[in-house]
């Protein structure tokens, strides 16, 4: 056998095991051997004005510790990709830091209502289900 082919046909058959075994996970993606994964659209507005840079925690209602977050960008969107369930949404941060608002003393101030930046006091939820678009609008100014 010539000397490219002995080198060859190993590494093409590991190159098909490799592919073959990335591919699957029908209806969503899996994360780290663990259950398959959804995305979930999020949108944050402050009255109709994108808020970017927002931290978005999707906090699992019941015992699991697991947290999935994400962050927006300028147009007040990301994507989050978590199982299916109800989560209790978190958020915190806010705007771009050069224009965030400042208090009194001069600190910058988050526009996140306090009520939605802990997971025991938030009263805004989102249902991830495997089928359909799954999509999350949060009006800061409203809560």
């Amino acid at each position: 056998m010539l000397p490219i082919l002995r080198t060859s046909i190993p590494f093409l058959l590991v190159s098909v095991l490799v592919v073959s075994l990335g591919c699957g996970s029908e209806g969503g993606a899996l994360q780290d051997d663990g259950p398959p994964t959804f995305d979930v659209t999020v949108k944050v507005t402050s009255g109709g004005t994108a808020a970017g840079w927002v931290t978005v925690s999707l906090v699992p209602e019941g015992d699991d510790p697991t947290q999935w977050d994400g962050e927006t960008d300028e147009t007040g969107a990301c994507l989050i990709s978590c199982p299916e369930g109800s989560y209790k949404v978190v958020l915190s941060g806010g705007t771009d830091p050069s224009a965030m608002a400042t208090d009194e003393a001069g600190s910058q101030k988050s526009p996140v209502p306090a009520e939605l930046t802990d997971a025991g006091t938030t009263s805004k939820t989102v249902e991830v289900k495997a089928e359909g678009e799954n999509v999350l609008e949060v009006d800061l100014s409203a809560s």
